[in-house]
């Protein structure tokens, strides 16, 4: 499926997500679409020609935040003519020209005010160990040296299968497996420290 154009009127939250599997000689980037909190829209870049917004508020500005210690760029939305997607990379093209940047140093993309300041660069991770092991009945068991705040388990082609969010102090959780199909997934652990990405075998079906 091709999709010319994707309209964004409302503030969404564009998670941009990167496996890089050297085992499997794979890099998929899917980008997830998220609305106060929930995945809206999901599909792989490669399928995106181009994302283009309409009647933007004169304020409303796209602003990419990097993994590294700059400052998020801020882009006001009326001055973008589009966005567009390759495997590699996000090019914005604006009425001044054009910015590329490469997904491997985006951290997100929001939607926001061109003055608000509340939005920061994220903090550099401290060290964290996360220790991830399939149990007998098939499920994952997921341990952390910091708070888990959410699990999200992916298939290896990038679709999201489960989304866990944890209020509570959680350092060990379980994702269920069980009734899935054998195969490797993705495991998305988002901690207090940072973020970590976990190969998981199952062998067999249960």
């Amino acid at each position: 499926m091709k999709l010319t154009a994707v309209k964004l009127k409302t503030a969404v939250f564009i998670a941009l997500v990167v496996w890089n599997i050297n085992s499997f000689a794979q890099v998929k980037t899917v980008m997830y679409v998220m609305k106060n909190g929930e995945v809206v829209f999901q599909l792989p870049v490669s399928d995106i020609d181009n994302v283009t917004f309409d009647n933007a508020p004169s304020d409303s500005a796209l602003i990419v935040q990097k993994n590294d210690d700059s400052f998020a760029d801020k882009i006001l939305l009326n001055n973008i003519q589009q966005l567009s997607f390759s495997d590699e990379n996000l090019s914005i093209e604006t009425l001044n020209g054009s910015e590329t940047y490469a997904f491997e140093n985006i951290t997100k993309l929001l939607f926001g005010n061109m003055n608000n300041t509340g939005i920061g660069n994220p903090t550099k991770p401290s060290s964290f160990n996360v220790l991830v092991y399939l149990t007998q009945a098939g499920d994952v068991v997921v341990k952390s040296t910091a708070v888990i705040k959410s699990l999200t388990l992916f298939s290896i082609d990038g679709k999201m299968i489960s989304m866990q969010h944890f209020n509570e102090v959680e350092t060990q959780c379980i994702v269920p497996l069980q009734g899935k199909t054998a195969g490797v997934y993705l495991l998305h652990i988002e901690t207090e420290q940072g973020v970590a990405v976990k190969k998981v075998v199952k062998l067999i079906n249960k």
